[in-house]
């Protein structure tokens, strides 16, 4: 129908949002110390008793296959496992702190995240840290469901399309793979990107998109290859707008 569904509103910054492993939870982590709510996704009632212990400021979670057990990351510097079904704390471990852009990947048998322009992997069994590389103003791509972690960053001379492999859920590759290098965009900083399949949908700190593939080019990394907008900034700042007919 295009209409909403619910709202819910938080007093607190939202740090992270998710949906469960089977879409029945909608979850929130935020700044305060209640930290983690969990959100009926149906009916956008808010479950109290999920966890029972507040876990502080989140910035990740996922839930198993099944959904009977939730991983979370605190940029504290722990990752914290929990029963669905009793909310009563299963292990913590110690976990390298203060990270952002902090997702899973390999059906989260890692976590990566960034701290001050270095990218940090690490076992989602254990929190130690399994590989570090030094990146600048990097853009992480993947999600839990990637099998390898690819990030997109920026060198000297433009950006560069990186990839890390999983060794069978184990360990990573101790260095980058360059896939792909890209001309800098006049005037731009690429801010944020997804990756669904082969494709990546970059964005811009003025709100520019752009869409790249993750499957080498003829020319590999040898020639920069120019990044093309969806759309064209054609248009100065719009104060206002009025329909006609079926147009804007």
């Amino acid at each position: 129908t295009l209409s909403r569904k619910y709202a819910v509103r938080f007093t607190d910054a939202v740090t992270s949002l998710s949906f469960s492993a089977g879409g029945t939870y909608l979850m929130a982590g935020t700044a305060s110390v209640e930290g983690a709510y969990f959100i009926r996704a149906d009916d956008g009632t808010i479950l109290r008793d999920k966890i029972h212990d507040p876990t502080g400021v989140i910035s990740y979670m996922f839930t198993s296959s099944t959904e009977k057990t939730v991983y979370m990351y605190s940029p504290a510097g722990s990752i914290a496992y929990y029963s669905m079904q009793t909310g009563k704390l299963k292990t913590k471990f110690s976990a390298e702190p203060g990270l952002v852009q902090v997702t899973g990947f390999a059906e989260d048998m890692f976590i990566a995240g960034i701290r001050d322009n270095t990218l940090y992997i690490m076992s989602a069994l254990s929190g130690k840290t399994l590989a570090s590389y030094n990146v600048s103003n990097a853009v992480i791509l993947s999600s839990h469901a990637d099998e390898h972690l690819w990030y997109f960053d920026t060198s000297s001379t433009g950006y560069v399309l990186n990839k890390i492999e999983n060794f069978g859920g184990k360990t990573v590759s101790l260095k980058p793979s360059a896939v792909m290098s890209y001309k800098k965009i006049a005037g731009e900083a690429v801010y944020s990107g997804s990756m669904q399949g082969e494709n990546i949908l970059l964005g811009t700190q003025k709100g520019a998109l752009y869409r790249i593939s993750n499957t080498p080019s003829d020319s590999g990394t040898d020639s920069a290859m120019s990044l093309v907008p969806l759309t064209e900034n054609i248009y100065d700042r719009i104060l206002d707008q009025a329909s006609s007919v079926t147009d804007f």
